[in-house]
């Protein structure tokens, strides 16, 4: 929109009585002022001008130029770039959703053993020393007992894998087991779950 169509709409406002005469003289004076082009940060400007171009929300460090001549001139954004930026958005979404989602696992996980009066660490401790990573627990009532009386059982899935679990009574850990054989018993670890893969 040229100036000269600006200075029609502000009329229009004046003759409808939606901005005052001394608003409108105000705006028409500032509008018709701008004759001067802002070419560099360094380019020193007036302070009425200046204050003009705050107003609008405009620094001093872009090319202004009034509508008799070409315009604004934009820097180009290369495609590289967009691209670029798009990865890296992907890449942050990416890890944030897994990273919500091993978080869930994990509470999920310490609810479970803390129902039995048994720390989650402690448990993640020795999946870890009998060679266990990436995997997921649940209840599995089904084997309650299986390993002695009063052994309460947890079922590990472990590479798609869900043959594994983990027993425990008296609020500590029993066993760790692959189908019938003993990974962790009384304390120590006898076998490795790589052993059985």
């Amino acid at each position: 929109m040229s100036n000269a169509d600006e200075i029609l709409k502000l009329k229009e406002l004046l003759d409808s009585e939606i901005i005052t005469k001394e608003e409108f003289e105000k705006k028409k004076k500032e509008l018709l002022d701008i004759k001067v082009t802002i070419e560099t940060p360094n380019q020193k400007v007036n302070n009425s001008k200046k204050g003009f171009l705050n107003k609008l929300g405009i620094e001093n460090n872009i090319t202004l130029t009034s509508k008799k001549n070409k315009g604004v001139k934009k820097k180009k954004t290369s495609p590289k770039a967009i691209i670029l930026l798009l990865l890296i958005l992907g890449f942050i979404i990416a890890v944030g959703s897994s990273t919500d989602k091993q978080y869930e696992k994990i509470k999920k996980e310490e609810q479970l053993f803390n129902q039995y009066s048994i720390s989650y660490d402690n448990v993640k401790n020795v999946l870890q020393e009998c060679g266990y990573a990436n995997y997921e627990i649940t209840r599995d009532t089904e084997m309650d007992n299986y390993w002695g009386e009063g052994t309460i059982a947890f079922q590990i899935t472990y590479n798609g894998n869900n043959l594994s679990g983990i027993t425990i009574k008296d609020g500590s850990i029993y066993n760790v087991f692959y189908v019938k054989n003993e990974l962790y018993k009384g304390g120590q670890v006898l076998h490795k779950i790589s052993e059985f893969f």
